[in-house]
């Protein structure tokens, strides 16, 4: 469970986030949308404790693990295999890395980064999971695994807040959506 109560954060004298207020219950898919430059990923820093907010106050109920929209920062090790130690070796075939395992994490594609890096998060077995722009630089046919894993995820009592502009991912696998707009949660559906 994650509740936010009256989050405000400013960068300088702008308010990136305005006053935002919501409660994200256990187990699940929580979506984030809006606009470049509206306060979604800076309300995922505030959950993921990266950044601190000006005022409010948040309260989280478990562990939380972020895959960041530059997956390349969790990037340390010289190759995919060395990456990846500590991940079963089921979630490694099921990400389908096992023909990249001797490759460095730079030189793979985009898409082949991206799981490198959500294996990574999930190896640390989080009940709260913070995905910032998940399906960028994925195909169509790894895009339905994400959205297979993410629910059983969620059907594993995971919770899962996603920032995305990709919409329609949203509302196939999404339960809830909440649209910012000029650092305000504008909406959110029920």
């Amino acid at each position: 469970m994650i509740k936010l109560e009256h989050i405000t954060k400013n960068f300088k004298n702008l308010k990136a986030v305005d006053d935002v207020s919501l409660e994200i219950k256990k187990g699940e898919i929580f979506a984030i949308l809006g606009g470049n430059g509206t306060g979604k990923t800076t309300t995922m820093g505030i959950i993921s404790g990266i950044r601190k907010a000006y005022r409010g106050k948040i309260k989280i109920n478990g562990t939380v693990s972020a895959l960041p929209q530059n997956v390349q920062t969790l990037f340390k090790e010289e190759t995919v295999e060395d990456e990846l130690i500590g991940v079963s070796s089921n979630l490694i075939e099921k990400m389908e890395l096992i023909n990249v395992l001797k490759q460095h994490p730079y030189d793979i594609s985009g898409g082949q980064q991206q799981k490198v890096a959500l294996a990574k998060v999930l190896a640390k077995n989080p009940d709260i999971l913070l995905l910032d722009e998940p399906t960028k630089a994925i195909d169509g046919i790894y895009k339905e695994s994400l959205g297979r894993l993410m629910m059983d995820l969620k059907n594993r009592g995971k919770t899962i807040v996603m920032v995305s502009h990709d919409l329609d991912f949203c509302g196939q696998y999404a339960d809830r959506c909440g649209l910012f707009a000029q650092g305000n949660l504008i909406g959110v559906n029920n």
